[in-house]
């Protein structure tokens, strides 16, 4: 068993995803802390495992087994039943797994729905192997000796865990025989001596093992103080119990009355009511139903005083279950509410399918992928009102990430709560582990990213309505579009529509990382949530519940959904949402949705465009392809754009509702040293948002020489805030700024240029390349800001976000002056150098148009599009770690998978000096805080003077140096 158990689990610790090319998750390539797991099993040694009702014949492939199962099929384990994968072993075409199957007759390894090898994680056995576990065949022997002979068969063969054992006492509790850690041989002979004898006492055996992790007094063993097995914060903690009967003599005061630990008690911890009478008295003095609930207090709560205020501040217990000659729905129910799994075994084969799966199980968990600020769980999130929704994703080993949407409540002052009223957030800004978000109904899901949330809810609902687009209808409910196994006009094959309908790993929500959830009201009491996901589905999400209204497969990506069989982490619908609104509704201050349109980024290269004014039926509008504005130099790129949804003049007497989007990324731009220009997205555009109509936004290379690079991001600013939109500003991948207008003119050449500020027309006639640089790629749009009595300043940063590992590159944050004539400006003739935080500027600024501020770190590049708010600039940054310069680390859970460093800054809109102390009075002001996201993202201001990042939060400082500015936020 060895040879075949052990080297997969080896290799898969050190298997990580990463992209082909350069991307911004490549910081998620994190490395591998493989910890040995305390393991714990408690063997009953009851007088029932005297029964001699096992047979004694090991299993034997060359023999066919009667039974009900087809001998040559292969079944899988799928939502607790055994459900045919194959109807030959033949058929599989992942060889080891078809070589393991023919031989031992099961097998838990990773294999796609099309039988090749990766793919997800699948509990298999063949018909034969099934006939065999329920025939009773030869002379039988003892549950006790078969049992003994299994476990000491574990402990040969497996290493890298640190085992213990437990066992119960005659007639109450149990006791320790060896501690975790305990050299497997001694573990051995223990277990060679056993005898049988005695009662069940199951809860509290499992009680004794709990105060055994925690490190406290035995309950059960006068005078036996113990020490706790867990060494470190991120060690992982289980129990595994076999058993053959229902709890007997199990009902000690430890489970009900007496506080248990930290002055906690038990009790029904599940609120089933099967644990005591109506007037209160137990409801039985002997077989007791506290094993569930025992089981769910050590998962749900911290049992050691370490990793207090980190990544890993719970050490909880989790807790398998084996019924050994025994199917009983309280070792479910006890494995359900411990986090572990719920086995049955018959024969010596079984009980030993039983181990090994487990144990598996618990070796890959411990192989801890590990970030220094933050665990691999990330978060975007989206502010509305009084609650706050936090998009995760995952970074898994093999194969499409993980996600789910998670919404929780803001209080007065802005601080993230969870469904409960209490704070969902650690100081550090991680989502507390026993916090219970909103829509979650199973248990407390803190930061996991497949438990609770909309995720959760998908699961449990009983059918689903997913669309594609075939072009015979624009109502995406017709049957033509169905995205169901039996329309064969999809084009996509039945066997791959099942697995998106059932999602990646049975978890339905794909990684959500750079889409945006957007929050959409259709009345005081309907609200949907949008946003895309890298599985392939665009969503609408009902906030009452959490449940999902509908998802639409794009058209685009039918032919790229087999992409998720293959063991990469693959891009979809990766594009943040952007809504078009009518008219307002009567009697409220909503405004009717009309359209939502989504891009791809680097999923593809289109927009799409649905008429969501009904939340039930949507409908096809129209598509934004790559050839949109031509096929010459003005060809799309990847539509990485947030869409920008204003209203502008398209004629003088004419104004049209719009989404403004830029030319979109090239990849080329990927490689270590890029073409000198970029053959797509170079361009700027507009388009009507109820049709796609092409508008006089549209500038590109083929009618503006200076466009020479992609750009990615757009910012579009109403001037005169009179609901009409007449700028519009972007930079590129060369660190070019360009400027559009709609109300400027330039009258006059030379040193007599002035600029006018005239009245909109619909011929957006201005335009200029403000500023070149070269020394850094613009991935966000800039800011607009006006300092009143001055002159507008536009406040941006480089650095490569799509390769964020290059540790090479010099950025720059800049605060640039727009005067709207044709200046073209670069840092080095007109820009002061502000990186000094300590420096005076005032002086030196009168005879410069701007500032830059080199970033003080090598490879530190801006990572979000600026903020402005009361004289404040903020952005953040991504820092990667350099070779060679990490510091030592001492603790494995504190930083050996660290991939680098967020910051987010603070500084004076006037010239970059320090406004804050960052809640630190000692040291003084200092221009940024480290994050606790190793990525960051945009940063939105919530409410009530607060900032956010992920989830965290700090005060909002002002800038007493600027007492009269008119600013403008841009998104």
């Amino acid at each position: 068993m060895r040879s075949r158990h052990t080297w997969w689990l080896v290799a898969l610790a050190f298997l990580i995803t990463s992209p082909a090319l350069a991307d911004d998750t490549a910081i998620y390539g994190t490395q591998p802390v493989t910890l040995e797991p305390n393991v714990m099993i408690i063997f009953d040694t009851s007088g029932s495992m005297s029964t001699a009702d096992v047979q004694g014949q090991p299993y034997d492939s060359t023999t066919v087994y009667g039974g009900t199962y087809s001998s040559d099929a292969v079944y899988y384990r799928r939502k607790g039943s055994w459900e045919v994968l194959t109807n030959h072993v033949d058929n599989i075409l992942c060889q080891p797994i078809k070589n393991t199957l023919k031989t031992v007759g099961y097998d838990r390894d990773y294999l796609k729905n099309n039988l090749n090898c990766g793919g997800a994680r699948k509990r298999m056995r063949t018909g034969n192997y099934m006939n065999y576990d329920s025939s009773n065949l030869s002379e039988n022997r003892t549950r006790m000796s078969v049992a003994k002979e299994v476990v000491n068969e574990l402990l040969a063969d497996i290493t890298g865990v640190r085992f213990g054992l437990m066992v119960f006492h005659y007639s109450e509790g149990g006791y320790v025989v060896a501690e975790c850690g305990t050299d497997n041989s001694t573990i051995s002979t223990a277990v060679s001596g056993l005898t049988d004898g005695g009662y069940t006492p199951l809860a509290e055996t499992l009680a004794e093992a709990g105060l055994y992790f925690a490190g406290q007094a035995s309950h059960f063993n006068n005078g036996t103080s113990y020490t706790s097995p867990i060494q470190h914060s991120c060690q992982k903690n289980y129990v595994i119990i076999v058993t053959d009967g229902e709890p007997t003599r199990d009902a000690n005061q430890i489970l009900y009355q007496n506080d248990y630990y930290n002055g906690k008690k038990i009790g029904d911890y599940n609120n089933d009511g099967r644990e005591f009478n109506n007037d209160g008295t137990l409801s039985s003095t002997s077989n007791t139903d506290f094993l569930d609930d025992v089981a769910g207090f050590l998962y749900d709560t911290d049992m050691h005083t370490m990793g207090a205020g980190t990544s890993f501040e719970k050490q909880n217990i989790i807790t398998h279950t084996i019924g050994f000659k025994l199917d009983h729905d309280l070792l479910s129910r006890t494995a359900i509410l411990g986090g572990g799994s719920y086995h049955t075994a018959n024969t010596a084969s079984s009980l030993k399918e039983a181990f090994v799966q487990i144990i598996s199980t618990i070796v890959e968990e411990s192989t801890v992928f590990v970030a220094p600020v933050v665990p691999v769980n990330r978060v975007k999130r989206t502010a509305d009102g009084g609650f706050i929704y936090l998009a995760f994703f995952k970074p898994i080993q093999i194969g499409e990430w993980l996600g789910n949407l998670k919404k929780y409540g803001l209080d007065s002052v802005g601080d993230i709560l969870d469904s409960t009223g209490v704070a969902a957030v650690n100081a550090d800004g991680t989502m507390k582990d026993n916090s219970l978000s909103y829509w979650t109904q199973l248990s407390t899901d803190g930061a996991d990213v497949t438990k609770g949330g909309a995720g959760e809810r998908i699961q449990v609902q009983t059918s689903r309505n997913i669309y594609t687009y075939t072009g015979t209808s624009n109502d995406l409910t017709d049957a033509s579009n169905s995205f169901v196994e039996t329309n064969t006009a999809i084009g996509v094959d039945a066997a791959l529509i099942t697995e998106v309908r059932n999602g990646i790993n049975d978890w339905p929500i794909g990684s959500i990382i750079h889409s945006e959830p957007t929050v959409v009201h259709y009345s005081t009491s309907a609200t949907m949530i949008y946003f895309g996901s890298n599985d392939g589905l665009f969503r609408c999400i009902n906030d009452a519940n959490g449940e999902e209204v509908w998802a639409f497969v794009p058209p685009g990506q039918l032919n790229r959904l087999n992409l998720l069989q293959d063991n990469n982490n693959d891009y979809y619908v990766d594009g943040p949402p952007g809504v078009d609104y009518g008219a307002r509704i009567t009697g409220t201050d909503l405004f009717t949705p009309e359209t939502v349109l989504v891009g791809e980024r680097r999923g593809g290269s289109t927009y799409y465009a649905l008429n969501i004014t009904d939340y039930n039926a949507p409908r096809w509008k129209y598509d934004i392809e790559e050839t949109h504005l031509g096929t010459g130099a003005e060809v799309l790129g990847q539509s990485w754009g947030t869409p920008e949804v204003r209203t502008i003049k398209v004629s003088a007497d004419t104004t049209a509702d719009v989404f403004i989007l830029p030319g979109g990324y090239d990849n080329q731009q990927d490689l270590d040293t890029p073409a000198s220009t970029d053959s797509v997205g170079r361009a700027l555009f507009a388009v009507v948002a109820s049709s796609g109509a092409l508008t006089p936004v549209k500038v590109h290379a083929g009618n503006w020489s200076s466009m020479t690079h992609s750009i990615v991001d757009v910012a579009a600013v109403d001037h005169n805030a009179d609901g009409i939109t007449t700028r519009i500003y972007a930079g590129d991948m060369a660190g070019q700024v360009f400027v559009l207008a709609d109300d400027v003119a330039i009258t006059g050449t030379g040193a007599d240029q002035k600029a006018e500020e005239v009245a909109p027309a619909g011929t957006w006639s201005y335009k200029n390349r403000l500023f070149r640089s070269g020394l850094g790629k613009i991935f966000y749009a800039p800011v607009a800001s006006d300092i009143e009595g001055s002159v507008e300043v536009l406040y941006f940063g480089t650095g490569n976000r799509a390769d964020p590992l290059d540790t090479t590159e010099s950025n720059r944050f800049y605060g640039v002056y727009n005067y709207w004539l044709d200046t073209d400006l670069t840092p080095a003739n007109d820009l002061l150098d502000v990186s000094n935080p300590n420096g005076s500027y005032d002086e030196a600024l009168k005879a410069k148009k701007g500032w830059y501020m080199n970033l003080p770190n090598p490879g530190e590049k801006v990572v979000s599009q600026a903020l402005v708010d009361s004289g404040v600039v903020y952005f953040t940054t991504y820092t990667p770690v350099v070779t060679g310069i990490a510091a030592p680390i001492d603790d494995p859970c504190g930083g050996t998978g660290a991939r680098g460093t967020g910051r987010l800054y603070a500084v004076s809109m006037l010239d970059a000096t320090p406004v804050t102390d960052w809640g630190n009075s000692s040291s003084g002001k200092v221009r940024s805080t480290i994050l606790p996201a190793d990525l960051p993202i945009a940063v939105p201001i919530i409410k009530n003077r607060k900032i956010y990042v992920g989830a965290k939060s700090w005060d909002l400082p002002e800038n007493d140096r600027v007492e009269y500015f008119y600013w403008k936020q841009t998104r």
